[in-house]
């Protein structure tokens, strides 16, 4: 299987404009590899991850008061 580099250099020269064919000589890969390697790039989605806040958020005004009693309790 192909690494990432191998994956990133075909789709580089594909937007260059070179052929299938080319590319496949180029790499000394079968050409129905770089097909492949280029449906799978086409069809990846990336989808951009969302900004979570914490879940301790709602709480962080109730944890600082608590905490510096609790600690000072224990010591």
């Amino acid at each position: 299987m192909p690494g990432i580099e191998m994956h990133t250099t075909i789709k580089t020269l594909f937007t260059k404009g070179y052929s299938k064919s080319n590319i496949a000589r180029m790499l000394d890969i079968d050409r129905k590899t770089v097909r492949k390697i280029l449906k799978e790039l086409d069809e990846k989605v990336y989808l951009e991850r969302k900004e979570r806040g914490s879940i301790l958020g709602p709480f962080s005004a109730i944890f600082a008061v608590i905490l510096p009693i609790c600690y000072f309790i224990a010591y």
